[in-house]
C-alpha cells in the first residue's frame, strides 16, 4: 500500500489544529433548498469537440 509524509511548515500547522466552531456545526443540513451543482446547467460548461488518438497520430 503507498503512503504519503506531509511536512508542514510551522506556519501552517496551527491552522489545522483547530475544529470547527459549534455554530458552524448546528448549520451542518439545515437548508434543505440549498441548490445542487447538478440542478444548475449554467454551471456545467459544454463539451469540446474530442479527437481519437488515431486521427491525432496521423
Amino acid at each position: 500500500m503507498s503512503q504519503i509524509k506531509l511536512n508542514l511548515d510551522d506556519v501552517v500547522k496551527p491552522l489545522l489544529d483547530h475544529e470547527w466552531p459549534q455554530d458552524c456545526l448546528c448549520l451542518a443540513g439545515r437548508y434543505a433548498d440549498f441548490p445542487i451543482t447538478e440542478n444548475i446547467p449554467s454551471l456545467v460548461p459544454d463539451d469540446v469537440l474530442r479527437i481519437g488518438l488515431e486521427t491525432a497520430l496521423s
